[in-house]
């Protein structure tokens, strides 16, 4: 778990600085440059790419995660398994344009009355779901070499800086909004690049087409659990994603950006989920392979209690700042309709971070196929209770149903492990935690600043409660050693940072 906390927190650190740059594009860029509306419309490509890559890559990023031990050759290339990603996942693409193209006029009449502004530009979801699909699959192949960060660099820096840059040349009318599409969607083409640049650079860029090693019964058990993984894959982000697509239809694409907005923000809880979960999954693989099981529960036990930690605090930070956040927004009075979405999004995804690797651990297990049935079961609640609660209460109930799924779908998992395997991820330490939030919490809530709401004491009050609430909330996980990884992460950079300074006064 060491190596797993040292990649995942280097990784985090980029993402952290990702995370700024998109907080400062999103909140104040993009909402002072673009339209509600238009605002709404980009959520809506990019989600619907997210969704649809998950369906045309056909599995193939979690192919590379659990076959890769089967595959790895350095002497021999690998036997071709780049290649071969590459081109399964073009031929399950082809058959999703196929489809999209066969179904347009119904997905024209679903958004026609309440987001015309959409219809205009629904074809250029297959070249946003074309690069998104290659950037997930040579970031799942840089992961199995066990290197996350500079992937990580390209999606989180790369990525949300071009789009600012682009949206900042939109706002000074140096193109129309249709070229600042075409240019934001061909950004996801560069980072597609920029990661096979880098691949080549690790030596591992094997273009070899050499699949005899492939028989027939290996290739039908590759391509049957990629259509099983696809089917529990394409179900999971359906149940993140779905809320987006159907409030453009159900009530407009201002409520829709409206519901980005509040929904990017409560998504900053997960960042340390995905640091820790690309760097976990080939170890977990392999695991599965030697059948370790006291590995496997010691990486389950120790991703629950540290991803509730991080996730914690950054839900303390948000929360405890929430109205101040929206309060210095432009066109505050539009997205401060969004506050009580971060809450219910922000809490579904803190319950399912402290649940740890279960969903993991079931893929890459003989078991994988209820994995498919549960998130099939999570992505088919997702769609009825947005279709319940969203004509009732708007953003609202599209944050309500998408917390009720995942709710539904975490204990789903959690018992599922727990009956097959004995296995489950909760400690006092998570009660610890839970303990540590609510008294940092209650202080953080009380703790006075200034009162004069100008953009300056408003930005100084966020930084004064933050820094109470993160050296309250730290000491406390520290003093009470919740975590052993964290204590030693914050060991080590004591001690790096000590040793620096008594090096630079020796000087």
């Amino acid at each position: 778990m060491g190596l797993i906390v040292r990649q995942s927190f280097k990784a985090s650190i980029v993402s952290y600085v990702g995370v700024v740059i998109g907080m400062v594009n999103v909140l104040f860029i993009t909402t002072k440059v673009l339209s509600p509306e238009e605002v709404g419309l980009t959520r809506v490509l990019f989600e619907s790419g997210l969704l649809f890559a998950s369906l045309a890559h056909l599995g193939a990023p979690f192919i590379a995660d659990k076959f890769f031990p089967f595959f790895q050759k350095e002497e021999n290339k690998h036997n071709g398994f780049l290649v071969f990603l590459l081109a399964y996942s073009l031929t399950g693409y082809l058959l999703f344009s196929a489809l999209f193209l066969l179904g347009r006029n119904v997905i024209i009449q679903y958004y026609l009355k309440n987001s015309p502004l959409l219809v205009d530009y629904i074809y250029y979801v297959l070249g946003t779901t074309f690069f998104i699909m290659y950037q997930t699959i040579t970031e799942a192949y840089c992961r199995i070499h066990g290197r996350i960060v500079v992937p990580t660099m390209v999606r989180e820096l790369f990525l949300k800086a071009t789009n600012g840059i682009l949206i900042v040349g939109y706002g000074l009318k140096w193109y129309p909004f249709e070229t600042f599409i075409v240019l934001s969607m061909s950004s996801y083409g560069v980072a597609v690049l920029f990661n096979l640049l880098y691949i080549k650079s690790l030596g591992r860029l094997y273009l070899r087409f050499d699949f005899s090693h492939l028989n027939s019964r290996k290739l039908l058990e590759i391509s049957g659990y990629g259509l099983f993984i696809i089917l529990g894959g394409a179900g999971t982000i359906l149940s993140q994603k779905i809320d987006a697509i159907m409030l453009p239809a159900m009530k407009g694409l201002d409520y829709t950006a409206i519901y980005g907005i509040a929904f990017m923000i409560a998504q900053v809880i997960e960042i340390p989920r995905r640091s820790i979960t690309q760097i976990t999954s080939p170890i977990l693989s392999k695991a599965w392979k030697s059948n370790d099981l006291d590995q496997i529960e010691s990486l389950y036990k120790k991703s629950s209690v540290n991803q509730l930690i991080s996730g914690s605090l950054l839900f303390l930070l948000m929360w405890s700042n929430i109205d101040a956040l929206f309060s210095i927004l432009p066109k505050a009075e539009i997205y401060g309709q969004g506050k009580y979405v971060v809450l219910l999004i922000a809490l579904s995804r803190l319950v399912d971070m402290a649940s740890g690797l279960n969903g993991e651990i079931i893929l890459y297990s003989r078991y994988y196929r209820f994995a498919t049935l549960a998130v099939l079961i999570l992505a088919i609640t997702t769609i009825i209770t947005n279709q319940v609660f969203i004509p009732i209460y708007a953003i609202n109930g599209a944050a309500l149903a998408t917390a009720f799924s995942v709710f539904l779908f975490t204990i789903i998992k959690v018992v599922f492990v727990w009956f097959r395997f004995r296995l489950q991820p909760f400690a006092v330490s998570t009660l610890l935690v839970v303990l540590i939030s609510g008294f940092v919490y209650f202080v953080a809530a009380i703790f006075p600043v200034p009162s004069n709401n100008t953009f300056f004491n408003i930005c100084l009050g966020i930084l004064l409660r933050s820094a109470v609430a993160t050296g309250l909330f730290v000491s406390l996980t520290y003093v009470c050693n919740v975590s052993e990884d964290i204590n030693k992460l914050i060991n080590s950079i004591w001690l790096k940072g000590t040793n620096y300074i008594r090096t630079k006064f020796k000087e």
